[in-house]
């Protein structure tokens, strides 16, 4: 068949192009009879990685003989803007679309995408490229139009090249007559009456679902610059009060006239006219009020209309003549802005903004641009609300963790969080120093949060240390003790036994009283010496630590043997018994203290498998190396005093001075305060804690907590 060149038509074909966020330069083209798909998830033709997009966010289609941008329901809603106007897509409960025109521009979380028109020429209907060659499918939506037109812009595709060439007429015809939200054009007044009370009267604009920033707004770039500077500064505060400052910062700097802010939270909607303010800030000095003095804050009508509405409510007071309420006539509130703050699923509270004993006044627009303000503080705050249930989650399971290692040995319970109090307080103390080396040394909030956390958790890995090392408190385990004290009972008896049937062994006469009370004398003898070896032993086995003498005595013990009943020879002393007997400080044996030591590492090993985040990255290697010291013999990694962070030095002079000053440990008496110093200050001189730190622990630290009952 003869491939004969057709005649080519105009097309007409879109390119949406990121143009700011994460994903800038990305970009996808697609025409007629196609969607292209917007949003995080591999399903969609264009996948951004922005974390405040939706898994499935929008859409662009084309309907109508017009391109249409449709939000499917996401979490954030979608700023598009047409010209000169702006039009927010915020509803969870229904899509929502917007025709959209050749230049306009679609933000979605941080991402900014512009959408483009372009020209391509196809063949007419009768030939493909390439001759008799099979046709090739039509792509799945979306599909990038590159991948399906040669270098002389022909599309292979028979089906596009019979797309209408009335295509391009009616895009025009919808694009160049102002933008359409759900059908009707943008601009068109949405409101509708709302009924007034009994004694005043609302000026009041509906919102719901669609913000609308009109034309005249649109021209403000001083209020649209603190909007978006305030929507952007939103994006990366999740702490309740740095949020509460910036709303209140742009509040007023967007409203001149304003002298009066106030934000209602209640948990349901209908305590909110009733909920005293959640925050109130004033500029300046309230009209009639003295420095302390507190007035009427809020009207409760102007609330219960917003509540009742669930719509932005501007209110003037002299269009109300003299039908005012003594509430408002006592506040001299001249106007007042009033919004929803609407969460996903239920209203938060009422924003305000007043100008009380001023002239100023509000207008529409101002009304429209508090509404799209409270729009955004009402995301910030549920996102804020949102990461302050997770800290709570994270707090539980943390405290969970901390009580679930301390059930295993209850000799030191509490000793985390005491630790954990100790090494905040110090970090705090530390900050405060103005002069010397440790001037240097500053943490912040997110920091002391990371120390904190690290505190908590550095015994982590003890959940990995086997009970009978991890509760050891005497050089042979309790039960342990007790079969050797029947072992030596035992020793007593036969030895008995042999005295007495050595005698009759040597003459078959009877046992004189002489000769029975020589035995019994000598047994006695035998009997308080192996007595006085037990209660060596009894003794030795929870001492802290051994002198030189003490272990000889035990090794003398352990080499003397008795005959057993079956006559064969036995040791007094097993060598696992006098292994352990012979711990110089302490109670683990080698092989016990490695598996003890084994903690540190795998504290961190565990913690790592935790998504600590960006902010608490170091807790893992903060908690991990709290037995480190300064000369490198400390453990587990052997550092050395500049690889060794100062928090982990703090932690570690923390840990220590716990360890000693501790009233739970039944194996060693608690240590005074000052005690505890003393031997922080030995292993300063040691180089194995840091000099400067021990210091400011000692003359700082330490008389600030509260020892008493411990």
């Amino acid at each position: 068949m003869t491939n004969t060149r057709s005649e080519i038509n105009e097309y007409q074909r879109v390119k949406l192009t990121v143009i700011s966020g994460p994903d800038v330069g990305l970009m996808r083209r697609f025409v007629a009879r196609q969607c292209l798909g917007v949003g995080r998830g591999a399903r969609n033709d264009l996948i951004l990685s922005d974390g405040y997009v939706s898994n499935t966010h929008g859409e662009l289609c084309f309907e109508d003989g017009g391109l249409v941008y449709r939000d499917l329901r996401s979490r954030h809603g979608t700023l598009v803007r047409v010209g000169e106007e702006s039009v927010q897509l915020k509803d969870a409960s229904a899509a929502q679309h917007i025709f959209v025109n050749d230049g306009a521009e679609i933000q979605v979380g941080r991402t900014l995408m512009r959408v483009e028109f372009e020209k391509i020429h196809v063949r007419d209907s009768g030939d493909m490229l390439g001759g008799g060659g099979p046709p090739i499918s039509r792509p799945n939506r979306g599909a990038d139009i590159d991948d399906y037109v040669d270098d002389t812009s022909e599309v292979k595709i028979k089906e596009w090249a019979e797309t209408s060439p009335s295509v391009s007429t009616e895009m025009a015809k919808n694009f160049g007559g102002g933008a359409r939200v759900g059908g009707p054009r943008l601009g068109s007044s949405n409101a509708r009456p709302v009924a007034r009370g009994p004694r005043e009267t609302m000026i009041t604009t509906a919102m719901p679902g669609v913000q609308t920033i009109p034309q005249n707004l649109a021209r403000n770039d001083d209020s649209l610059a603190i909007l978006f500077r305030l929507a952007g500064e939103l994006n990366s505060q999740t702490q309740l009060d740095d949020i509460l400052r910036l709303i209140v910062d742009a509040i007023f700097d967007a409203f001149d006239a304003a002298n009066f802010f106030a934000i209602t939270l209640a948990d349901e909607p209908e305590d909110i006219a009733a909920a005293e303010p959640f925050l109130t800030r004033v500029r300046g000095k309230l009209p009639g009020k003295k420095d302390k003095e507190q007035g009427p804050l809020l009207s409760k009508s102007i609330l219960r209309q917003v509540v009742e509405s669930r719509e932005s409510v501007l209110f003037v007071r002299d269009s109300l003549g003299d039908n005012i309420s003594q509430s408002i006539l006592d506040a001299q509130i001249t106007a007042c802005l009033c919004a929803p703050l609407q969460g996903q699923h239920s209203l938060l509270g009422i924003m305000q903004v007043d100008t009380r004993g001023m002239g100023g006044l509000f207008s529409k627009a101002d009304l429209d641009l508090f509404s799209v303000f409270a729009s955004n503080v009402a995301f910030a705050l549920e996102r804020a609300q949102l990461s302050d249930n997770i800290v709570e989650i994270f707090e539980s399971f943390v405290a969970a963790s901390v009580n679930a290692i301390e059930a295993r040995d209850p000799t030191t319970a509490g000793h985390s969080q005491r630790v954990a109090d100790y090494t905040v307080e110090f970090a705090e103390t530390v900050n405060e120093v103005q002069a010397g080396v440790l001037a240097e040394v500053h943490m912040d909030r997110r920091e002391l949060k990371e120390l904190r956390y690290a505190a908590l958790l550095h015994d982590f890995g003890k959940i990995a240390v086997p009970e009978s090392v991890l509760g050891k408190e005497k050089r042979l385990a309790p039960d342990h003790l007790v079969l050797l004290a029947q072992r030596f009972e035992t020793v007593k008896t036969l030895h008995y036994q042999r005295l007495i049937r050595g005698h009759f062994g040597k003459q078959q006469d009877a046992l004189s009283a002489a000769h029975f009370q020589e035995l019994e004398a000598r047994y006695a003898r035998d009997c308080a010496k192996i007595d006085q070896d037990l209660a060596f032993i009894m003794r030795v086995a929870e001492a802290p630590f051994l002198e030189d003498a003490q272990i000889e005595r035990i090794k003398q013990i352990g080499a003397r043997h008795y005959i057993g009943v079956d006559g064969k020879r036995c040791p007094l002393l097993t060598p696992f018994e006098v292994e352990n007997l012979c711990i110089r400080r302490g109670t683990l044996n080698p092989e016990q203290w490695e598996s003890m030591r084994s903690h540190a590492r795998r504290s961190e090993q565990y913690l790592e498998q935790i998504p600590w985040g960006k902010e608490l990255k170091k807790v893992p290697c903060i908690a991990g190396a709290h037995h480190e010291k300064l000369d490198g013999s400390g453990y587990p990694n052997g550092l050395v005093g500049p690889d060794i962070l100062p928090q982990v030095r703090m932690l570690t002079i923390a840990d220590i001075f716990d360890a000693l000053t501790a009233a739970d440990r039944p194996y060693r008496k608690a240590a005074t305060a000052d005690g505890a110093v003393r031997v922080l200050r030995m292993e300063a001189e040691d180089n194995k804690l840091d000099k400067d730190l021990v210091e400011v622990f000692a003359l700082r630290v330490v008389p600030k907590l509260n020892l008493s009952g411990r």
